[in-house]
């Protein structure tokens, strides 16, 4: 797929959030901001509904 090192991390760690005491600020004291955004955008993209025929 190609992805590269962020994409993979947020891969690892989407539901982290969801299923762990970790934080967001946990995980950009460890990571880096780009990596925190993207595990956090895809913790509230997953509670979205979303509709189609």
């Amino acid at each position: 797929m190609h992805a590269d090192r962020d994409t993979v991390c947020d891969g690892l760690f989407h539901d982290t959030l969801e299923d762990t005491s970790i934080t967001k600020e946990d995980i950009a004291c460890i990571f880096n901001k780009i990596v925190t955004n993207l595990v956090d955008g895809i913790t509230k993209i997953s509670k979205m509904n979303f509709l189609s025929k």
